[in-house]
């Protein structure tokens, strides 16, 4: 199974969430598509993140992780987007990417600036 669009992600999230209110919110909610990320879940395994927002205002982000070449995948709930591994391109002209994610140009200037304030607290700590 590859996940080739926005639908089919947030399908298998549906599918693959432990948690009925995120299962819920899938379906009744608000979905933002985040794209993919080099290395934030799970002992530092690439995924994709989505931003569900249920009917009532709960946030949840979810990480999907594949496994076994892509043929299945892991769903959970993580804390935090870290930007400074988002692997989207700015502006794609070809057709939605689920590694852009929904607003690309606007999760292009979050991770340059999580990466900066990277550089700046270590530099401080040198």
């Amino acid at each position: 199974m590859n996940l080739l669009d926005r639908t089919g992600l947030i399908d298998l999230v549906a599918r693959k969430t432990d948690l009925p209110a995120v299962r819920r919110a899938c379906l009744t909610g608000r979905v933002e598509v985040l794209g993919g990320f080099s290395e934030v879940c799970f002992q530092g395994d690439p995924c994709w993140i989505i931003k569900i927002t249920a009917k009532h205002g709960t946030e949840y982000l979810v990480a999907v992780v594949p496994y076994d070449n892509l043929h299945d995948y892991c769903v959970g709930i993580i804390d935090e987007i870290p930007w400074h591994t988002w692997v989207g391109t700015r502006i794609s002209r070809e057709r939605y990417s689920v590694y852009a994610g929904d607003h690309p140009a606007s999760y292009d200037v979050l991770r340059d600036l999580a990466i900066e304030r990277r550089e700046a607290r270590r530099s401080v700590l040198l």
